[in-house]
């Protein structure tokens, strides 16, 4: 999967998650509502999708915060 495709998967997991709302890569997800239930519910819809499993050690809102922060983390397990 390259980085564009990977961007795009990405973005569809948090339309799925985070409805009603505009997001692009750049977006701060904190900013428009992202929450702990909904950050819990992203990470298993990108295990999901992916099929990956995060680590416990990964999951922290900060490195969940934007497009360009998730595709960083994930990439690490595509590899």
């Amino acid at each position: 999967m390259d980085a564009q495709q990977l961007k795009t998967s990405v973005l569809a997991c948090i339309c799925k998650v985070v409805e009603n709302t505009e997001v692009d890569e750049n977006t701060d997800l904190l900013a428009v509502g992202m929450n702990s239930m909904s950050f819990v519910r992203l990470v298993v819809e990108l295990e999901d999708e992916l099929n990956i499993e995060i680590e416990d050690g990964d999951i922290d809102l900060l490195n969940f915060q934007t497009v360009d922060s998730i595709c960083g983390i994930v990439s690490r397990y595509l590899a």
